[in-house]
């Protein structure tokens, strides 16, 4: 199937809202696609403003959109496609609540509908209560693993992270107020390939969502 992935800075051709939406496919596309990719994008009502709407010229890497802008004409490739797997690397990193709500529930509705396979890689936590299992990494080994209401009243990596807690250093006395969730005492190696791949050959059947959570 199809593999696609999302990231904070995603890659932005010098052309039209159209063409970048579009960008990648070899088919023509109907104008009646890309808006509904749009709209589930939550960038349909900012491109309907525009003058040209759809054809409205973007600079190369996108300088003249904001950063969620740019995610968002990101996203909006996601729902066009409808890949089987899914990568997510602070995808919606730039947008605010409201907006990253309305786009995860799209997601979570085109995952369900295509069997599609997510693995999101975030800071946020709040991202993480839908995914099916979240795999916590601290320096390249699986800490812990399991569903977010679950992690969170389990002792552990990830209720330190959503308590914004951070851990005793090596001679078990509190860090010297350094600032909550240090990424030198948390640093995480996220190998997401073979970890995805390592539980793939575990679980050939899953359709499902993988998370790994990073502190800040």
């Amino acid at each position: 199937g199809l593999n696609l992935l999302g990231t904070p800075d995603p890659f932005v051709i010098a052309g039209t809202i159209y063409e970048n939406i579009c960008y990648g496919l070899k088919r023509e596309v109907p104008l009646q696609e890309v808006e509904s990719a749009a709209k589930k994008a939550f960038l349909y009502d900012y491109i309907d403003s525009l003058p040209e709407k759809f054809y409205t010229r973007i600079s190369e890497g996108g300088n003249n959109l904001s950063g969620g802008q740019r995610q968002r004409l990101a996203i909006a490739r996601i729902f066009l496609r409808q890949p089987r797997i899914l990568i997510l690397d602070e995808a919606t990193s730039a947008l605010d609540n409201t907006s990253e709500k309305y786009i995860q529930t799209e997601i979570e509705k085109l995952k369900e509908r295509n069997h599609m396979t997510i693995i999101s890689i975030a800071h946020r936590l709040t991202t993480l209560k839908n995914c099916d299992e979240i795999i916590v990494l601290n320096k390249g080994i699986i800490e812990q693993t399991g569903k977010y209401k679950d992690l969170i009243n389990q002792s552990g990596l990830f209720q330190d992270m959503y308590l914004g807690k951070t851990r005793l250093n090596k001679v078990g006395k509190p860090a010297s107020a350094p600032p909550p969730l240090n990424l030198e005492e948390h640093s995480f190696t996220l190998r997401a390939a073979a970890a995805y791949s390592s539980l793939r050959r575990a679980h050939p059947q899953r359709s499902d969502s993988i998370f790994w959570p990073i502190p800040r």
